[in-house]
């Protein structure tokens, strides 16, 4: 397992490990129709922009088989955007792995909370790993079609300041 800031030649990969996760970790969660919706919006160009936006912190997970798993934060906020994980690599400390990067990227950025909107199959993952106060919520989708999901916070540590 190697986790490592994610460059624009990883955008074909990325996509297609979200995309693959959407489908097949989703769709016990989300109808037909939410799933096609959600996967339209997912391409080289919409990870290339991820990538290359710099008010974000984007990470892979990789093996010598390729990219397992894709991470994205904005430190700035606190806010973890996402953390997709191939299907044949779950439950093999992927997901974990890039959390615990993303949320030391938003520490080291100076935040002290941490907040996302969970799938509703990953909100398991999601508590087990300290996130609470979950509530309702729903992401919008550029075609107006609305995914439920679970709000969720969680208290970080802050980088003790160079003295």
């Amino acid at each position: 397992m190697t986790i490592r800031i994610a460059t624009e030649a990883d955008a074909p990969a990325t996509a297609r490990v979200h995309e693959r996760s959407i489908r097949q970790l989703c769709s016990a969660h989300y109808s037909a129709a939410q799933i096609e919706d959600w996967v339209a919006v997912v391409s080289r160009e919409s990870h290339l922009a991820l990538i290359t936006h710099p008010a974000l912190c984007v990470i892979v997970d990789e093996d010598e088989a390729g990219i397992r798993g894709i991470g994205v934060c904005e430190p700035s906020s606190g806010t973890v955007n996402a953390v997709y994980v191939a299907p044949d690599a779950t439950g093999q400390g992927v997901g974990t792995a890039l959390l615990g990067c993303l949320e030391a990227e938003i520490v080291a950025a100076g935040t002290t909370q941490a907040h996302l909107n969970a799938t509703l199959n990953a909100t398991t993952f999601y508590e087990r790993h300290g996130y609470s106060n979950g509530r309702p919520a729903v992401n919008t989708l550029p075609s107006g079609v609305e995914l439920p999901c679970v709000a969720y916070s969680k208290e970080l540590g802050v980088k003790p300041q160079n003295q």
